[in-house]
């Protein structure tokens, strides 16, 4: 049986993930290195018990479901799915523009009303389906921590 520091990190990650997969750096790092893909490293969570910030990494296979789950909840997305939602918004945008890109993030700045338009093309179904009955998608980023 598991007691003392092990337990609380587990149930402190469980807790964060709200419904999703969490794992430690040093799970990830005991992972076979074909499962390394399955997973995202997001940014560090502080966890009451612990002085220095958890690296944690996010089974990307669970972010659909927690995101949509919580959009059904209260239209807020939870940390941990933001990045992955962010990334496949930035990939989706960089093969229709062609644009090179530099981690996640694209090379060049997009204007609002272009990144809609772009998304609306991806999202249509045909080319002759009318913008308006496409998928609006609209992706708003502040500051970490400004509410």
């Amino acid at each position: 049986a598991a007691i003392g520091s092990v337990v609380n990190m587990s149930a402190r990650l469980m807790c964060e993930a709200d419904g999703g997969i969490l794992i430690d750096e040093t799970t990830f790092r005991h992972l076979p290195s074909h499962e390394f893909s399955s997973f995202l490293k997001i940014l560090p969570i502080t966890v009451k018990g612990r002085e220095e910030p958890l690296q944690v990494y996010s089974y990307v296979k669970s972010a659909p479901q927690c995101i949509s789950r919580r959009l059904n909840e209260d239209m807020d997305l939870p940390h941990y799915c933001r990045h992955p939602l962010k990334s496949l918004l930035v990939k989706i945008a960089n093969v229709v523009l062609n644009i090179e890109s530099n981690g996640n993030f694209p090379v060049v700045k997009v204007p609002a009303a272009s990144f809609l338009s772009v998304l609306a093309r991806v999202f249509r179904r045909n080319r002759t389906t009318p913008v308006e009955n496409t998928l609006a998608v609209v992706l708003i980023e502040g500051k970490a921590g400004s509410g």
